[in-house]
C-alpha cells in the first residue's frame, strides 16, 4: 500500500487474492461497481472534537490536505494460506477448493454509497406496510453475535410473527367449498385439510430516484440450525410475448 499522487493518479484498481484466482481460471465476470467514502471525514468534530468547520474549510481539507491511500486488496493473514487451501481441498470438490476469505467477504466494503433524491433532505428509507400478518419486533442493526461470518452492520431488522399452517380433519358435507385440489378421502368421508397462512407486505423505497429496479428481494429458508440457510426462488412470470408476437393463452 502507498499514498496516491493526486496530481497524476485518478483511479487505481486492484484485484483481491480471490479475484486473482478467478481471473486465472477465466471465471472473473464483474457485474456491478460501487463507491465508498470510508476514508473521508466530512466533519472533523466527530473525529477530534474540534470546532465547527465552514464549508470552504471542509472542501479544502478533503481535496488538498487529506492524503489518499492506494487500494488495499488483502485483509487477512497470508502466513497460513497454504494450510487453509489444503483444508479446503479436503472439504470441497476440486472445482471449489478456493473460496473467498471471510474478512474480504464480510468485514470490508460493507457500506457503499447509495442514491438520494436531490430535492429531499432525508436519507433513502423503506416504507413497509403489512397487508397480511403482524410485525413482532425490530432492531436498528444486524448483530454479528448471531452469525459469526460478519460483523455488526447498520441494517435494520424487522421481525414478523411466524407463518403457521394448521391441519385439521374435515368432511365434504360440512364444508364442500374447502375441498382441496388433491384430496385423499378416508372411508368415513373425512379428509385432512390444511389451513394455509402467508405474509403480504407493501415495500416502497422513499427519498431516492425512481427506477424500475430500485432494490432486490431475496428469500431464504432457515433450517433447524440458525446458521443453515437455503435460498428460495420466485416463480418466473409467464411469457406472454415471444419475438414481438402476443401468444395465445394455451401457448403460455
Amino acid at each position: 500500500m502507498a499514498f496516491l499522487n493526486k496530481k497524476e493518479d485518478v483511479i487505481e484498481i486492484q484485484l483481491t487474492q480471490y479475484g486473482k484466482y478467478l481471473l486465472s481460471q477465466g471465471k472473473l465476470s464483474p457485474v456491478y461497481y460501487a463507491f465508498f467514502d470510508d476514508d473521508i471525514i466530512y466533519d472533523q468534530r466527530y473525529a477530534s472534537g474540534s470546532a465547527l468547520e465552514t464549508q470552504n474549510d471542509i472542501q479544502n481539507r478533503i481535496l488538498e490536505n487529506t492524503p489518499s491511500m492506494g487500494a488495499q486488496y488483502l485483509f487477512h493473514s497470508v502466513d497460513n494460506i497454504g494450510i487453509q487451501n489444503q483444508l479446503r481441498s479436503r472439504l470441497y470438490s476440486a472445482e471449489s477448493d478456493k473460496i473467498q476469505q471471510t474478512p474480504e467477504r464480510h468485514y470490508v466494503l460493507t457500506d457503499p454509497l447509495g442514491d438520494s433524491e436531490l430535492r429531499s433532505n432525508y436519507a433513502p428509507s423503506f416504507n413497509i406496510k403489512m397487508e397480511h400478518g403482524f410485525i413482532s419486533g425490530s432492531a436498528r442493526t444486524l448483530s454479528g453475535s448471531a452469525n459469526k461470518t460478519f460483523s455488526t452492520r447498520n441494517i435494520p431488522q424487522i421481525n414478523s410473527k411466524d407463518v403457521t399452517f394448521y391441519s385439521y380433519v374435515d368432511d365434504l358435507e360440512s364444508d364442500p367449498a374447502s375441498r382441496p385440489e388433491f384430496l385423499f378421502e378416508f372411508e368415513d368421508g373425512t379428509y385432512i385439510n390444511v389451513k394455509e397462512d402467508h405474509i403480504l407486505m407493501t415495500v416502497v423505497e422513499e427519498n431516492t430516484s425512481l427506477s424500475k429496479h430500485n432494490f432486490d428481494i431475496e428469500v431464504y429458508e432457515m433450517g433447524e440450525n440458525e446458521d443453515s440457510w437455503s435460498p428460495l426462488y420466485f416463480k418466473k412470470p409467464k411469457e406472454v410475448m415471444r419475438d414481438g408476437i402476443l401468444l395465445d393463452e394455451e401457448e403460455f
